[in-house]
């Protein structure tokens, strides 16, 4: 990829607030590129108007790109689809708590440096482009399988980038990810369908997915940038997270759209969740405690590398971190994993529930 400077870039990631409808009459209906060719992608993706556009390519599995229609659980129904996985995954009824297709593929490097984790399966694509006008604006959704119980864990995320800088972005400057817009964080723009905890109210396989939004990057009209918009996994392969791009909403404009900004200060939820992440850490320091103090001299391979990864949980928790939210869905984890040595162990080391 080849990137090129660009005289200014402003940030800007505005958020609507959509009703979302009943169930929908008719199923959302996909086609991957195993049916589609890339000119159909192009057709679907691009406004018209926008010509100035060339070396349009693919990143990722056929399976994980495509067009989607007759998505009336949203307010864009009709569009492209990109996934860590698997597009067919977007469609309803919800059936599973972990539909994921694992592609194999690479994750990306602007996507690692924006969440600080290895990405995998990475889909999407990337393109140049001369803007004729001051803003580039398209019109998306998120939505992920790793909602609610991986909320802090895993954290699948979306990059809009334009000559290198992410540009689907909070006002605050927070990136799109699972960890940032879920049930506890900016929950406001967030709809929860976890078969675990809901009555999936809505028509997708998704377990929760946010509002529509506008994702907008300032350019210099007449100065080529290069653009990647792409999604992907975060630290493993599995759980499919999507990315619904309304059918020819990426445009150019002079103004862009008069809808509100996110919230400097949306994240009321994770004052409440603080105490609760406090509590967590001492029991899991509880419970390491007990299993160093117990842990036998010969251990299995297995159990050696249980124990790696539940150091490398504990070693980002060693300070309640400034996000609650992601401090107890790692610190969960810990606790989890050192139950299963303890068991598989025979170690005397257990909390109550």
């Amino acid at each position: 990829m080849h990137k090129k400077s660009i005289v200014t870039i402003a940030l800007i990631f505005i958020g609507l607030v959509v009703s979302v409808l009943p169930v929908s009459a008719l199923p959302i209906t996909t086609q991957d590129m195993t049916v589609i060719n890339q000119a159909t992608l192009e057709a679907n993706f691009f406004d018209p108007a926008v010509t100035t556009y060339s070396n349009f390519a693919l990143i990722g599995s056929d399976y994980s790109i495509g067009i989607y229609d007759g998505a009336t659980e949203f307010d864009i129904p009709t569009g492209v689809v990109i996934s860590s996985g698997d597009i067919y995954n977007i469609i309803g009824p919800n059936l599973s708590d972990s539909a994921t297709l694992i592609n194999n593929t690479p994750g990306d490097v602007d996507l690692d440096v924006l969440a600080q984790v290895w990405t995998y399966d990475a889909a999407g694509f990337e393109f140049d482009i001369t803007p004729t006008k001051e803003y580039l604006v398209f019109h998306y959704l998120f939505g992920s399988e790793e909602y609610n119980e991986y909320v802090g864990s895993y954290n699948d995320v979306f990059g809009f980038f334009v000559d290198g800088v992410n540009c689907a972005v909070f006002s605050n400057g927070e990136y799109v990810s699972v960890n940032n817009v879920n049930n506890f964080t900016n929950r406001q723009y967030y709809n929860n369908n976890d078969p675990s905890d809901t009555d999936t109210p809505f028509d997708t396989e998704m377990d929760g997915f946010t509002n529509s939004m506008y994702a907008v990057a300032k350019v210099t009209p007449g100065v080529e940038v290069h653009v990647k918009i792409v999604v992907a996994d975060a630290s493993d392969h599995s759980y499919d997270t999507h990315v619904l791009i309304e059918q020819y909403s990426f445009t150019e404009t002079d103004e862009p759209p008069s809808l509100p900004y996110y919230s400097e200060n949306n994240t009321v939820p994770s004052v409440s969740v603080r105490p609760l992440a406090m509590l967590n850490l001492t029991k899991a320091n509880k419970l390491w405690n007990c299993i160093s103090e117990n842990l036998p001299e010969d251990i299995s391979a297995d159990v050696a590398e249980k124990i790696d990864q539940v150091q490398t949980y504990m070693s980002k928790v060693v300070t309640l971190s400034p996000n609650p939210v992601y401090t107890n869905g790692v610190l969960l984890n810990a606790i989890d994993l050192m139950e299963e040595i303890a068991e598989e162990l025979e170690l005397p080391c257990y909390l109550d529930r």
